[in-house]
């Protein structure tokens, strides 16, 4: 990406008609912003240093290019195909700088997460509107209608128990991060990392979490989960809306694969990581593992509901042992194909050259 309206410019696709269903989308945090922005009569940058970072005195945040942070960076690192860890340089990801291009520190985003708790006031100033930090924690769009899950304005948001929780975790090329409030608690966890993997900030945030604060009512879904209810047939996913509309070939290319085996139901995705489902209820099920731990899961007899992610089962003939059949024939027919064609010109040139 070179420039935010570039960005911006390629993704002006409507996708869904506004209000049908909930789609994850880093343009559409982009665009926001660019209207923030607007609305400000500013650069989105200097209108969240201006209200944001400058009132909550968050001096080592930066929504700039990590070549010109102002103060020592972390090195990146991602892991290889076997899983070790290999230093990364950090991408500029400040042409989508809503989206998540914020360089900070864990006590600059504690700051952010006492204002937030406090209504919208630190230090005795009001930074925010209390309502604006309601709506943004506020469940305003379902993941699926039976679910008390989605997002609020910014914010993933699960009600669960009688109490909310107000969330967001994100993995770039060489770090990733976790997020999340309580806000009937008065708690919020932030975690870390200068590698390129969510499984470790997701799981520890929400395992603190639930230390700080816990919830009522884990006893029963203990009881709920020790008598197995509920079910999701195995066989592989296909995440629906997870891929560019103008890309639709990627998504065959990152199915997951759900199956019971001794331990429970799990989710095994390449892309996301391994999961493990707990049933919770009938065809209810708690996530364990990835940047989804603690979502709900739900199977509605049709579809694969894992916390935002909405994913249909593929057909026998399409799953990716089917393809990589059909692979394998299409390249056998193919060399014979290719014999054959230098079988006869073989016998052409032969027959075309000149005798003794």
């Amino acid at each position: 990406v070179e420039s935010r309206s570039a960005y911006i410019a390629a993704s002006r696709q409507i996708v869904h008609p506004p209000g049908s269903r909930l789609v994850y989308s880093n343009a559409a945090f982009a665009l926001a912003g660019e209207i923030a922005a607007a609305s400000a009569g500013m650069s989105f940058e200097d209108l969240a240093q201006t209200r944001i970072f400058d009132p909550l005195g968050m001096t080592r945040s930066s929504l700039g290019a990590p070549a010109d942070y102002d103060g020592p960076l972390a090195a990146g690192h991602a892991r290889d195909r076997r899983g070790a860890v290999q230093a990364t340089p950090h991408l500029d990801l400040a042409p989508m700088a809503a989206a998540g291009s914020l360089l900070t520190t864990p006590d600059d985003l504690a700051r952010f997460a006492v204002m937030l708790l406090d209504g919208g006031v630190f230090e005795e100033r009001r930074v925010l509107s209390a309502e604006a930090v309601e709506e943004m924690m506020r469940l305003q769009a379902r993941a699926h209608p039976a679910l008390e899950e989605g997002f609020g304005l910014g914010f993933g948001v699960r009600d669960r128990d009688g109490r909310r929780m107000a969330w967001w975790d994100g993995t770039t090329t060489s770090a990733a991060a976790h997020f999340s409030l309580l806000p009937e608690a008065g708690a919020a966890v932030i975690a870390m990392t200068n590698v390129a993997d969510n499984h470790p900030t997701s799981v520890a945030g929400r395992r603190l979490l639930a230390l700080a604060a816990p919830a009522q009512g884990e006893e029963a879904v203990a009881e709920t989960a020790a008598a197995g209810r509920g079910t999701v047939p195995e066989g592989y996913y296909l995440a629906v809306d997870f891929a560019d509309p103008d890309l639709w070939f990627l998504a065959y290319a990152m199915p997951f694969r759900v199956q019971a085996d001794g331990i429970g139901t799990t989710i095994d995705w390449p892309t996301v990581g391994t999961m493990v489902l707990t049933p919770i209820g009938p065809d209810r099920f708690r996530v364990e593992g990835t940047m989804l731990d603690g979502a709900t899961a739900l199977f509605d007899g049709e579809r694969l509901q894992v916390g935002f992610i909405r994913a249909e089962r593929l057909p026998a003939l399409l799953t990716p042992p089917a393809l990589m059949t059909y692979a394998g024939l299409l390249a056998l027919m193919v060399l014979i194909v290719l014999g054959l064609a230098g079988r006869a010109v073989w016998r052409r040139l032969r027959r075309s050259a000149p005798g003794p």
